[in-house]
């Protein structure tokens, strides 16, 4: 098939899979692929502690009082992908849902992670920041950036494992 011309959604890999192994559930739309990802976790967490404040389960000092925290993450992404003559356009939106026993609300609460659009190596909407060697094993004491930025950014490969970007990124206000 040419260039500007769709094929089905079989035939459209993201950048996170390879053919090999297709993820989520995809959808043909007239000129677009999407794709439907995400995933639930749930993290139960109880301690036992004292007027003191600290853990004292066999010490006799005051009584116990267990405190549980029951919390829950859930992750919706979804993604197109567009051949056309300029290019493969790809779009992405990733809304997370947090409830946590302490949080306050009845259902807890949803925000967007990600929404943005990328075409030749220009992307452009709210993403992880290209600072991201922040987040991996690398350890560091000072402020890290925000991982989710509003950001214009350009990046080309200059070789097999070397790319060059360039970009302008700006958190949302932190108070």
């Amino acid at each position: 098939s040419g260039a500007g011309e769709m094929r089905s959604c079989a035939d459209i890999f993201f950048n996170d899979e390879s053919p090999a192994r297709p993820r989520g559930l995809r959808l043909d739309l007239p000129n677009a692929c999407v794709r439907f990802t995400g995933e639930i976790n749930n993290n139960f967490q109880q301690d036992l502690s004292t007027p003191e404040g600290r853990a004292s389960a066999h010490s006799g000092q005051g009584s116990t009082t267990p405190k549980s925290i029951d919390t829950t993450i859930g992750y919706l992404n979804v993604d197109t992908k567009s051949i056309t003559r300029l290019g493969d356009l790809t779009t992405n939106m990733q809304v997370q849902w947090l409830k946590a026993t302490n949080d306050g609300t009845d259902l807890g609460t949803a925000t967007i992670q990600s929404l943005y659009g990328s075409m030749n190596g220009v992307t452009a909407g709210y993403t992880s920041s290209l600072m991201n060697f922040w987040g991996g094993d690398f350890l560091f004491t000072a402020s890290t950036p925000n991982i989710s930025v509003g950001i214009v950014s350009y990046e080309a490969p200059l070789n097999k494992n070397l790319r060059i970007a360039a970009a302008v990124e700006s958190g949302l206000p932190s108070s």
